[in-house]
Parts: structure tokens; C-alpha cells; sequence
């Protein structure tokens, strides 16, 4: 009889889930034997011939809840790869809902940890988001909050606030302004 919570060793396949071009190895310091490799470039859905694929935007959505939980924890430092790998995950999903709120997440996570990168991504973001089509488009206003957000990160608050001036929905206005004045909050303080 399997019992799950009894059993001791891990039962591993060897074969090539994510290709990592140019990978650096990143220490987590959560446990001894843990490591995590972050890819300046990574190659989705090429295995062995196993047939395992990651979606891009799987790949996207953990990097960036990794980064964010480092953030939270005061580790800019560490969520900065992890968003530059979500980077390029982004560029690879399809759907142009999902890949403009992928990347307003990142610009809005770079924004905050103070990476130079958010700049470059604040434009690709903005480009998704015009992109999205119509029948996703409570996807694109609510990347828009993201972008919007990010931009007062960057101390771009006449943009950003002619951003949350063009929204149509309360709910996502509140939102944004609250980003706003804390990013404004903590940029008064720094």
C-alpha cells in the first residue's frame, strides 16, 4: 500500500525540462542541498522526446511568484534574475492577454525592486497591453494598473497618473492609487 506522506525517496526522470542558455547558478539559502538556475534564456517544451512540455507562461507565472516572495522578504537583489528569466518566458506565450499581463507584472516587480530593466519592459508591457484584443479586455485594464503603478515606481508620476485618469473602472482606479501613494510613500522615504 502507497502511503504518500511515508515515502522517503523522491523518484526522479532524467531528461530536460527547461533548456537554460547561459544559466547561473543562484544560491537560495533555504536549504543545503537546494539550488535554482536561472536562464538568461530559456527554451520551452524541449525534452528528450518525452513529450514533457511547460507552457511559457507556467514558466512566467513562477519566476515571477519566486521574485515577488524575494521582494516581499527585502531580497531585490535575488528577484532581479528571476524577472529577467520571466522576461523572456513572457516574450514566448502566445496569447496576447496573457503575455500583456505577464509583463506589466514584471515591469511592476522590476519597478519596485529598482532594476534598470523596468524601463525597457514598462515599454514592452505598454505594447502588449495595446495588442490585447477586445474580448480580453478586462485583461489589458488590468495590466494597465500594473504599468500604471510601475510608472510612479520610476518616478514617472505625471504618466502614471494620467494612466489611472483613463480608467473607466472604480475598482481598478482604487487599486492603482493605492500602488501610486505607496510607491510614493516609499520613494519620499528612500
Amino acid at each position: 500500500v502507497l502511503e504518500p506522506h511515508r515515502v522517503v525517496q523522491r523518484v526522479e526522470r532524467e531528461g530536460v525540462l527547461l533548456r537554460a542558455v547561459d544559466a547561473e547558478e543562484v544560491d537560495m539559502r533555504a536549504q543545503a542541498d537546494d539550488e535554482v538556475v536561472v536562464a538568461d534564456g530559456v527554451g520551452l517544451g524541449e525534452g528528450d522526446g518525452a513529450g514533457v512540455e511547460v507552457d511559457a507562461g507556467d514558466a512566467a507565472t513562477w519566476l515571477l511568484r519566486v521574485a515577488e516572495e524575494k521582494l516581499l522578504a527585502g531580497d531585490a537583489a535575488y528577484a532581479r534574475p528571476l524577472l529577467a528569466a520571466a522576461v523572456q518566458a513572457a516574450g514566448q506565450i502566445n496569447d496576447e492577454g496573457g503575455r500583456a499581463a505577464a509583463l506589466a507584472r514584471i515591469v511592476y516587480l522590476q519597478a519596485r525592486a529598482g532594476d534598470r530593466a523596468a524601463a525597457r519592459s514598462l515599454t514592452a508591457a505598454l505594447r502588449a497591453i495595446e495588442s490585447v484584443p477586445e474580448s480580453h479586455a478586462h485583461m489589458a485594464a488590468e495590466s494597465r494598473v500594473d504599468t500604471a503603478v510601475a510608472q510612479a515606481w520610476l518616478g514617472q508620476i505625471t504618466e502614471a497618473l494620467a494612466a489611472v485618469d483613463a480608467f473607466t473602472d472604480l475598482k481598478l482606479q482604487v487599486n492603482a492609487w493605492c500602488g501610486i501613494a505607496e510607491a510614493l510613500a516609499k520613494r519620499t522615504v528612500n
